[in-house]
C-alpha cells in the first residue's frame, strides 16, 4: 500500500469527491481516480459509493479510515524529525 494512496484516499474522504480532492493535492482528476481504483484493487474492496454528484464511504471504507488517518500522520511525525 503506497503512502500517497493513502492521501488520496484521506483527501476524497476530507473533500467529499474526486475533483476537488485533484485540485487539493494539485494533481489531475483521471490520477485520483486511477490511484483510488489500484487501492481497491490491492485490498480487494470498494471504499467508496460513487455518484456523479458525491461520494461516500463504503462499510470498508470507513473501516480504514483510522488506519489511513494513523498512517497519514505517522508519515507527517516522521518526516518532521528529520
Amino acid at each position: 500500500m503506497l503512502i500517497s494512496d493513502v492521501r488520496i484516499f484521506l483527501a476524497v474522504h476530507a473533500t467529499g469527491g474526486l475533483s476537488a480532492a485533484a485540485r487539493q493535492l494539485d494533481i489531475a482528476p483521471m490520477q485520483v481516480s486511477r490511484r483510488l481504483a489500484a487501492l481497491e484493487e490491492e485490498l480487494g474492496v470498494r471504499l467508496f459509493h460513487r455518484t456523479t454528484r458525491s461520494v461516500s464511504l463504503t462499510a470498508e471504507g470507513d473501516a480504514l479510515l483510522p488506519y489511513a488517518q494513523t498512517m497519514s500522520e505517522a508519515e507527517e511525525s516522521a518526516i518532521g524529525e528529520f
